[in-house]
């Protein structure tokens, strides 16, 4: 964690990548579980993308978690475009997305400048 909290002055990316059944999951959890990793970022997400995602979607998943345990969990039902809520909610913020069970990465380009707005030290 001291390695990539030097290296690290955006929001950027770490990709575990392999086969199922290797671990990768079990291991993120560990880490999402860990006082360090809860001490150091302001938000932590957790969600399962899946073979075939919908955008849509995968970005309601997002604002779900991000608004877990604050007023206004269901907010992003009320028009405003959810990508948009995301961005303010995460602005400035150091979070940890965890995307889980991810087959292709097409739609992710999209979603990765929304994600942006996080503070320095975002994964």
């Amino acid at each position: 964690m001291e390695d990539l909290n030097e290296r690290q002055k955006n929001a950027s990316v770490i990709a575990v990548v392999g086969m199922g059944g290797l671990g990768k999951s079990t291991i993120a959890k560990k880490l999402d579980n860990s006082s360090e990793v809860r001490g150091y970022f302001n938000k932590r997400m957790w969600v399962c993308v899946s073979e075939k995602p919908n955008l849509l979607n995968l970005s309601k998943k997002i604002m779900e978690e991000i608004c877990v345990n604050e007023s206004g969990a269901n907010e992003f039902t009320n028009g405003k475009p959810v990508h948009s809520k995301i961005g303010n909610h995460l602005k400035g913020k150091r979070f940890l997305l965890v995307l889980d069970d991810v087959w292709d990465y097409k739609w992710w380009n999209e979603l990765n400048g929304v994600l942006q707005t996080g503070g320095s030290g975002s994964k």
